[in-house]
């Protein structure tokens, strides 16, 4: 993402998100483009928290599967 992406509405930056419509305003951080870049940073902290479950919960799946001894249809591995 970059700041030229975000809709600008006096002291607030507009964009949607994953489908929800996100807000951003500069408070503590001075800038607008600055704010922005924190919230951006703490997205993409949040979404490789989330990558790396969802891999745990794949590997997790992926470990049972193979200690059934059989394949999704019944079949003996090879």
């Amino acid at each position: 993402m970059a700041f030229r992406d975000w809709d600008i509405v006096g002291d607030l930056a507009l964009r949607e998100f994953n489908g929800q419509e996100a807000i951003v305003r500069k408070g503590v951080h001075g800038s607008l483009p600055a704010a922005v870049a924190v919230w951006e940073a703490r997205e993409q902290q949040l979404m490789q928290a989330q990558l790396i479950e969802l891999g745990r919960l794949v590997d997790g799946a992926m470990n049972r599967l193979r200690a059934r001894k059989t394949g999704p249809v019944g079949e003996k591995p090879t």
